[in-house]
């Protein structure tokens, strides 16, 4: 039910003029259906798959799953001046987020989509149809953008604290307590690198980062000896985009991507959300976008951080499990 037009909107999948549309039918009982003007269409071989309508804070969104071969994500787009537009960073998630659709109040409304199998079931493997739930939490930021989180209700059952002391770091991770590693005041030199143990529970790893360099460069690793393939996911700042790499045998690749604003002179917030159960997991940067990946023997990698490009400071690191 559409509050604002006092009838029911139906959206569809379509082709409208060989363009990808999402189609709108409306009706005022339910029984008959009116075909209206495609709510939305773009040039695309593909098609815009599961629209969905809603509003947070009487701003319209409609959030989609963009089919395009080289990179399924779901986008959405936002109503301004009676139009839809799509905004300029559109994309919510990465390839490894597709189909989503949302379920709850505004104050914790969830957009839950499937992570992909890939063949056989291996890390390495291409992507394919169908795979594991995970959920982020919708909300809307001041400048009327439509954003991600890690879910509120999720986190406040995580009530097991797990060390962060105990981590790996070469000779490019200085600590400004004494000698000591502190969860509130490590320096990460380029190339430095510092990792924590694998873990086989659900947890969120929490921390800020900050650099004085703006092009900085900064990655979250995903690493093991026990495996052939290692992840990072790699945050440029001079391009305002995370990046999923992979590496097999030295052959790197970048496997899925999302845009997002960075800026390294002030706090990037990152939490790390890892189900080595389901063997997925999510990158939250800055509450604002999400960067899904699969991983089936995830329990069994450290994850940490690498300094690519300038010098960090790492700041307030938490990680909390079920």
């Amino acid at each position: 039910w559409n509050e604002d037009e006092q009838r029911y909107w139906m959206l569809i999948t379509s082709r409208y003029n060989n363009q990808a549309a999402i189609g709108l039918y409306t009706s005022t009982d339910l029984a008959s259906w009116t075909a209206q003007p495609p709510l939305y269409a773009e040039t695309s071989p593909l098609n815009l798959e599961v629209p969905e309508y809603f509003e947070f804070a009487d701003t319209p969104f409609v959030v989609y799953s963009d089919q395009r071969n080289e990179s399924p994500v779901v986008k959405y787009l936002i109503k301004q001046n009676n139009q839809w537009v799509k905004p300029n960073l559109d994309a919510l998630d990465g390839r490894y987020f597709y189909a989503a659709r949302s379920a709850g109040p505004e104050s914790e409304r969830l957009l839950f989509g499937w992570v992909p199998h890939t063949d056989g079931r291996n890390d390495g493997a291409a992507a394919q149809w169908g795979g594991d739930l995970i959920m982020h939490q919708l909300h809307k930021k001041p400048n009327g953008e439509l954003a991600v989180k890690f879910p509120k209700k999720l986190r406040q059952q995580m009530s097991q604290q797990m060390p962060v002391e105990n981590l790996q770091a070469n000779k490019g991770v200085r600590s400004f307590n004494k000698g000591r590693f502190a969860n509130s005041a490590l320096l990460v030199l380029p190339k430095g690198q510092f990792l924590l143990p694998a873990a086989s529970n659900k947890n969120l790893l929490e921390l800020a980062v900050v650099s004085k360099n703006t092009n900085a460069k900064l990655a979250v690793a995903l690493n093991s000896d026990k495996h052939s393939v290692q992840y990072k996911i790699l945050l440029n700042s001079a391009q305002n985009k995370a990046m999923l790499l992979q590496q097999i045998n030295g052959n790197k690749n970048v496997i899925a991507e999302v845009e997002v604003q960075l800026d390294p002179k002030k706090d990037i917030q990152l939490q790390l959300y890892s189900d080595p159960q389901s063997g997925v997991g999510s990158l939250y940067i800055n509450q604002d976008k999400a960067l899904s990946f699969r991983l089936y023997q995830l329990k069994d990698y450290q994850i940490g951080l690498e300094a690519i490009k300038g010098m960090f400071e790492v700041k307030d690191m938490n990680r909390i499990g079920l």
